[in-house]
């Protein structure tokens, strides 16, 4: 979800960085950073988006996660 040149997902991004990199700093498991829903765990990132589109991406990452477990 970026606008133009896309740096406006820059700050996002190295927010989400930090968060890994504090959490394994101290032997935290991701799924314990995430959570069970990694759609929630971006949506919670992102700014607002139309909810049939956020809902459909929800759906898509979750049957990922679904089949990477």
């Amino acid at each position: 979800f970026t606008a133009g040149d896309g740096m406006d997902i820059v700050a996002i991004l190295r927010d989400v960085l930090d968060l890994f990199e504090t959490e394994a700093a101290a032997g935290r498991p991701v799924i314990d950073v995430t959570g069970t829903d990694l759609a929630a765990f971006c949506d919670a990132r992102l700014p607002e988006q139309p909810d049939t589109y956020r809902e459909k991406l929800r759906a898509s990452l979750n049957e990922v996660a679904r089949k990477l477990s």
